[in-house]
């Protein structure tokens, strides 16, 4: 029997939000933030999940791999989460973008980790 690990899944589902950001239209971003917002108000967005966007965010950017500078179109993510080599600046953008939206239903999620967020949004990554 497999032994159920809380921050492999936050992992997992916080790479599986943040590959919904990549690359969608302000369509798509306006119908996942509604399905964010539903998912924080009954509580089935873990709070494991939120620390792991929020670690996301705030992690060492790394260049980009190869296979997201080719011509096509390849989620950040593997099947199995994020890469061990680090995070890059398009899964920082869509950690960051995946906690503003949950923050719509949950506005302590801003305020809790408002240090961060100013210092890595206005710190050397905003001019990247």
């Amino acid at each position: 029997m497999k032994t159920f690990d809380r921050s492999k899944a936050a992992l997992y589902v916080s790479g599986k939000l943040i590959s919904m950001t990549v690359g969608a239209t302000l369509a798509e971003l306006t119908s996942l933030e509604e399905l964010i917002c539903s998912l924080m108000k009954e509580n089935l967005i873990s709070n494991e999940v939120i620390d792991t966007l929020t670690d996301i965010f705030g992690t060492h950017i790394l260049p980009p791999p190869l296979a997201l500078m080719s011509t096509h179109t390849h989620p950040p993510f593997s099947t199995t989460g994020l890469r061990k080599s680090g995070v890059n600046n398009a899964e920082s953008r869509g950690a960051l973008v995946v906690l503003s939206m949950a923050a719509t239903a949950r506005p302590d999620i801003i305020r809790q980790h408002f240090n961060l967020i100013v210092t890595v949004g206005l710190g050397p990554r905003a001019r990247v």
